[in-house]
């Protein structure tokens, strides 16, 4: 979140807030992750748009942004804006921690976060009450959803990605910056994609992490690439000779803990990872395979779900699994902004789901099939008419980046998007998961590309030695 422990320096200079050459009125802020952590300083400002652009006296929305400026004080390359993903995630709470793994971007460019409207300080479409519990029936999720939207009070067809370009552009503008360097992740690439089709001669490099390709729906393939993902596991794990040793046929132990689950829920008593407090955890099915579903957008959380797994199904040992339930819940409710997240579900997903492409999740260890619950929600949500989307076609800059293991933008994703995308390169990262622009040395082709190397010209061999996070063997590390 954004706060103000400024230092003395700063207290000096920040008694008025400064009035740039761009008309802009900028403050000096400290910005922090949603788990809190070490601070970033950077110049805080606004940038009003209006939320029904159709209307002519419609009420604005303030754009919470913020300038970190380049590391040297000479820096004459253009800025990097990066686009948050989620949908629903504040690009000026959850970029800090790669902020500062990019130190060679910052060495000659400014980075700019801007939190997209209905995220963040931007006007948040958040719902306090709404509960994002994976074992809600399709019932329950369409009421707590019709509960949400009136608590919101504003028309969430103002909130899709269509409005977010063109926020963009309007900070672009009052920045009074002629190009720059664009980067999304996950949903945040689907921005990406659709504001270089919208202002292609505004984009320096563009750079997608977690690709969404522009002619594809989210949903359907949730269940299909969480499975795939649970079985690349499985199979890791039975070829790795100190796993196979410590946990032998994983994959029956986890059949059992699930089917054992189904039929009877545990109630455990634990101390809460976060405030150290006893607190009692109802354990499922369906949180179960949550937590496995989203550890595996990070392999090294990934690599302890075997010990986690083994625990609770041969040792009866249930806290750690249910540990990372309540830090799964809590970091889900604090990152995303609820009503904006189904406001670009719901509009620009779901209704372009055909019968044919809604895989159901009946051969995945995912009971709850997703697509259902989303349906339901949308069903009483107020959406936009239109088209959808087709591919984008260019020839500017692009840099592609997957994970090999992401299990919800997978590699194929990435390079079906770069099929049209003429000037471009797909690097995927052995043994990588969601989210890879901060690992190893992808920070330094990203300087690259910005300083001007084509795609095809930048030299990945330092990323040939990735590997898989080892796995743990027991809660001491990983095993190699």
């Amino acid at each position: 979140m954004r706060g103000h422990g400024m230092g003395i320096k700063d207290l000096l200079f920040a008694a008025v807030a400064a009035t740039a050459a761009d008309g802009l009125a900028y403050e000096p802020c400290e910005l922090s992750g949603v788990s809190g952590g070490p601070s970033l300083s950077a110049e805080c400002f606004t940038v009003s748009v209006p939320e029904d652009r159709a209307a002519n006296n419609g009420e604005p929305i303030e754009l919470s942004a913020a300038r970190i400026k380049a590391n040297n004080r000479d820096a004459d390359g253009d800025p990097l804006i990066m686009i948050a993903g989620g949908p629903g995630q504040s690009a000026l709470e959850s970029f800090i921690p790669h902020v500062r793994a990019l130190r060679p971007v910052r060495q000659n460019h400014d980075i700019i976060l801007v939190d997209q409207r209905g995220t963040g300080g931007s006007n948040a479409l958040r719902c306090p009450d709404y509960d994002m519990d994976s074992d809600a029936s399709p019932t329950q999720a369409a009421e707590q959803a019709r509960r949400c939207l009136e608590e919101l009070g504003v028309d969430p067809r103002h909130y899709t990605t269509a409005q977010a370009v063109l926020d963009l552009e309007a900070v672009r503008e009052a920045l009074g910056i002629e190009q720059w360097h664009v980067y999304g992740v996950s949903y945040g690439s689907r921005v990406g994609l659709e504001y270089l089709r919208h202002a292609p001669e505004r984009v320096a490099t563009l750079t997608l992490d977690g690709v969404v390709p522009a002619d594809e729906v989210l949903g359907p393939m949730i269940a299909p690439f969480a499975q795939q993902a649970v079985d690349r596991m499985l199979a890791r794990c039975a070829d790795d000779a100190a796993c196979r040793e410590a946990f032998p046929d994983l994959s029956a132990s986890l059949d059992r803990l699930l089917n054992r689950l189904s039929e009877s829920p545990q109630a455990v008593s634990l101390r809460h990872p976060r405030t150290h407090q006893t607190t009692e955890v109802r354990l499922d099915r369906d949180r179960v395979a949550q937590v496995i579903r989203f550890a595996a957008y990070q392999p090294e959380l990934l690599s302890l779900i075997p010990l986690m797994i083994h625990r609770a199904a041969v040792e009866g040992d249930w806290a750690p699994l249910a540990g990372q339930w309540l830090t799964l819940g809590e970091a889900m409710g604090d990152s995303i902004s609820v009503g904006m997240h189904y406001a670009v579900i719901c509009s620009e997903d779901v209704p372009f789901v055909d019968e044919e492409d809604a895989i159901a999740g009946d051969n995945s260890f995912l009971v709850q099939d997703p697509m259902e619950l989303l349906k339901a929600v949308c069903s009483d949500w107020p959406v936009t008419d239109g088209d959808r989307r087709e591919a984008v076609h260019s020839d500017r800059p692009v840099l592609l980046l997957s994970g090999e293991l992401d299990p919800v933008t997978p590699p194929s994703w990435a390079e079906q998007a770069g099929a049209t995308l003429n000037n471009s390169r797909h690097i995927a990262l052995k043994g990588k998961g969601h989210n890879v622009v901060h690992l190893g040395c992808v920070p330094f082709l990203l300087r690259d590309l910005m300083a001007g190397t084509a795609p095809d010209a930048l030299d990945a061999e330092c990323l040939d030695n990735m590997r898989p996070t080892p796995f743990f063997i027991d809660f001491h590390g990983p095993s190699a």
